[in-house]
């Protein structure tokens, strides 16, 4: 009884220490192959934006100062692009607010201060005038808008047209298109 008692203990004991060796072996001499670093990085980096913030506000200024500023709930960016949500801000003339902007997402250029908006909706600060479309593109260097599905209000005029083109500086409206003008005679 007292032999199969050792024998036992034996047994077990020597299960256990080559089980605790064929662990330790196997964790800590055979190496595992990681995946390659550089395909890693490169997947990162087509999945993810470089930069991403939540609430805040991106501002661009071109050689005559401020051009426009905008809050976003979400902003991202990668490389000279950043990526917008849930967009307020304005666009500036000689460093004074000109036109607030709220949209529901957009890209601009950090290089060129370019911008592209989807469901624009433009306010005159200090005015009447009002434009909304679908698509709005900044040209920072013309500072001009060029509005698709475009509806512009004006106190008492109205106008509808396919596109139209605004030019911020020289306060010039062109529209083209299915053009439709409503002009309201007051009296």
């Amino acid at each position: 009884m007292r032999i199969r008692l050792i024998v036992d203990t034996c047994f077990w004991g020597l299960s256990s220490t080559a089980l605790l060796v064929f662990c330790v072996f196997f964790w800590w001499v055979i190496p595992i192959e990681e995946p390659p670093e550089e395909n890693t990085v490169s997947l990162l980096q087509a999945t993810q934006p470089l930069i991403e913030f939540r609430e805040t506000e991106i501002v661009h200024l071109g050689e005559t100062g401020k051009e426009w500023s905008l809050k976003a709930k979400l902003i991202s960016q990668k490389d000279m692009e950043v990526e917008l949500e849930e967009i307020a801000g304005y666009f500036f003339i000689d460093e004074k607010p000109f036109y607030s902007i709220a949209a529901s997402r957009g890209k601009v250029s950090l290089q060129s201060g370019d911008a592209l908006f989807r469901e624009v909706v433009m306010q005159e600060v200090g005015g009447e005038r009002l434009l909304r479309g679908k698509l709005l593109q900044w040209i920072a260097r013309e500072k001009k808008c060029i509005l698709e599905e475009a509806n512009f209000k004006d106190q008492n005029l109205t106008l509808r047209g396919d596109k139209m083109i605004y030019e911020l500086k020289g306060n010039k409206l062109q529209i083209s298109g299915d053009v439709v003008v409503n002009v309201e005679l007051v009296r």
